[in-house]
This record gives C-alpha cells, sequence and structure tokens, in this order.
C-alpha cells in the first residue's frame, strides 16, 4: 500500500507478524524531541552562550536529583 500523501509504502501486518516473517521493523515515530532541542540550542546562542548537545554528561547528579524531586515537566523520557 502506498499513501497518497506520501511516497512512503506501509505495510498492513501488525509489526508482530513483521517481525516473525524476519523482516525488518521500523518505528518511525513523528517527535518533535529534536526540534525543540535546536530550537533550545539556537535561543541559548542568542544570549551568548555556546553549547554543544553531545557534551552534556549522560551522568549528571544535579540532574538525577531533580527528577528524583519530581521536577519533570517537559523531560522526554
Amino acid at each position: 500500500y502506498r499513501d497518497p500523501r506520501s511516497d512512503m509504502p506501509v505495510t498492513q501486518f501488525n509489526m508482530k507478524y513483521v517481525e516473525q516473517a524476519g523482516l525488518v521493523k521500523f518505528d518511525f515515530l513523528g517527535l518533535k524531541t529534536l526540534t525543540v532541542l535546536e530550537t533550545a540550542v539556537k535561543l541559548i546562542r542568542r544570549r551568548g552562550i555556546e553549547i554543544d548537545l553531545a557534551t552534556i554528561p549522560l551522568d549528571d547528579p544535579e540532574t538525577y536529583a531533580m527528577l528524583s524531586r519530581g521536577e519533570v515537566v517537559g523531560v522526554f523520557q
């Protein structure tokens, strides 16, 4: 099947059956998280601050403390 609004082919089968058939299943989600991050970096840059998202530590104790206090509004997964 091909959606008339897109050139991307799709299957009618449930993802479980696609995997059982030995086909590769890809989940392409229409999330805006990367766009939000890009916008945030640009807004921060306007204030004269340069940040590189790739250098932000994934084990930051202060971040984990914030999450453990439930300060999670706007946090994605």
